[in-house]
């Protein structure tokens, strides 16, 4: 039975949530577990490749919504924001800076190529971490990769690059997933899932 339960918190954790119940919190305790997933996960030589920002000021997330946007790729969503970062709680991953710190000799003589290749290797594990953990307690998520860059920068008042923008929280029951948070129409949904090759 409790395989079960963790099999069907992944299957739901490859849902990305786009609308939020904002009227309910998430415990303290559940938040130090998801800040746990995005910290403590594995990355190569346990380099830590990026920084953490976790936001719950209502006045920088919506800042920080007004500036994503939807790639061309994603054909009819064009135009529109990415209310997946509209969340109880985000999560932004942003560069730790390596290229030019000594601290860590091996990063330090790497390839801008190879830290880059290990950077988003390394958030994308910490990502699908707290994918699973916010899952497994009862959360809906939501990556953004589509913002301007250079704003979130000055939202979250810092140097680092922003990589990824992840939204955590507690899904709106009145309405689809699929449903914008602020302007209710719906985003197209995409593809399935591949199936394993046993060898």
């Amino acid at each position: 039975m409790e395989n079960e339960h963790i099999e069907i918190s992944i299957k739901k954790s490859q849902r990305c949530q786009r609308n939020w119940d904002l009227d309910k919190l998430i415990p303290v305790k559940d938040k130090k577990t998801i800040i746990t997933a995005a910290t403590e996960c594995p990355s190569k030589q346990n380099i830590p490749f990026y920084n953490v920002y976790a936001i719950e000021d209502r006045d920088v997330i919506e800042d920080i919504h007004d500036v994503t946007f939807f790639e061309n790729s994603y054909g009819d969503g064009i135009g529109r924001t990415n209310p997946q970062v509209l969340a109880n709680m985000v999560l932004a991953f942003t560069k730790n800076d390596y290229e030019n710190k000594d601290q860590n000799q091996e990063v330090h003589d790497d390839t801008k190529e190879t830290l880059d290749k290990d950077l988003h290797q390394s958030v994308g594990v910490a990502a699908g971490m707290v994918n699973l953990s916010a899952s497994l307690l009862g959360y809906q998520t939501g990556c953004c990769a589509c913002f301007n860059s250079d704003k979130v920068k000055s939202i979250l008042k810092t140097k680092d690059e922003p990589v990824l923008l992840m939204g955590i929280g507690i899904k709106d029951d009145s309405k689809n997933r699929r449903q914008h948070h602020v302007t209710d129409d719906m985003v197209p949904s995409f593809n399935k899932k591949v199936n394993v090759n046993y060898i």
